[in-house]
């Protein structure tokens, strides 16, 4: 297993172990016996067998990096995978997932959870109460489309009033992959008007900014209406739901 692999040991290999075992045998053995060999067949033996053990010396650094590298590779591997999670014995308890991880299974939770994570964007009761009669299908896209917001709501906030240049809040929202209008169409605000307004501390706030998510039916199509507080420097979610009546629907 790839965790046998990472508690690798180096032994000396068999074939340096062979030529030390060698080289010191026949040490004993010419000084048993007394050698008969000339000097220089005996300088010409050391040197042979320094050029072998030399060789096999080198073989053994060899293996030493490439071993290095099994347990590495392998420690990198134990890092990355869940075999943590694998392992787990039925009495262990996993931490449940908190707002910054968990994925939403309905647009009602995707509220909830951008609220949880929100600084810079409000959501109304109404919201709320839009989200959880949605029968949009992608909770899950919901939920970046109001991530979104809080980011673009951030850069927003730190440039409001204030003359620096924050960019297009369109673009800022393009670069997130979402199409941003800042307004709908006078028809519409002639004829469904009330539908784009929404009551803020005794106040009536204008809510025609918006995100479109798909198109067509309520359960592939939810639009996201919020209202731009300037004095709060904040984004005041109002509506998380069906398209708005407009020319189109």
């Amino acid at each position: 297993m790839v965790f046998e692999a990472a508690a690798f040991r180096h032994i000396e290999p068999a074939p340096i172990a062979h030529v030390r075992a060698s080289a010191e045998r026949e040490a004993r053995e010419a000084a048993r016996s007394g050698s008969t060999k000339s000097t220089d067949e005996l300088l010409d033996d050391l040197i042979e067998m320094e050029a072998k053990l030399k060789a096999a010396e080198e073989a053994n650094a060899e293996l030493v990096k490439d071993n290095k590298t099994l347990r590495d590779n392998a420690a990198a591997y134990a890092a990355n995978s869940n075999w943590q999670g694998q392992l787990s014995t039925a009495g262990d308890t996993v931490p449940e997932a908190s707002a910054e991880t968990a994925a939403p299974t309905s647009i009602a939770e995707a509220v909830q959870l951008a609220q949880a994570r929100a600084k810079n964007v409000r959501f109304l009761p109404s919201a709320h109460a839009s989200a959880a009669d949605s029968p949009y299908r992608q909770p899950e896209r919901v939920l970046q489309a109001l991530s979104a917001l809080e980011e673009v709501a951030s850069i927003w906030a730190e440039t409001v009033g204030s003359g620096k240049a924050g960019g297009s809040v369109r673009q800022l929202f393009k670069a997130r992959g979402f199409e941003y209008a800042d307004d709908v169409s006078q028809t519409s605000k002639g004829k469904w008007g009330t539908e784009y307004i929404a009551d803020y501390k005794g106040k009536q706030v204008d809510i025609s900014p918006h995100i479109t998510l798909g198109a067509k039916q309520a359960d592939t199509c939810l639009s996201i209406h919020w209202a731009w507080l300037r004095d709060e420097k904040a984004a005041l979610v109002a509506h998380v739901g069906r398209h708005k009546t407009n020319t189109k629907t």
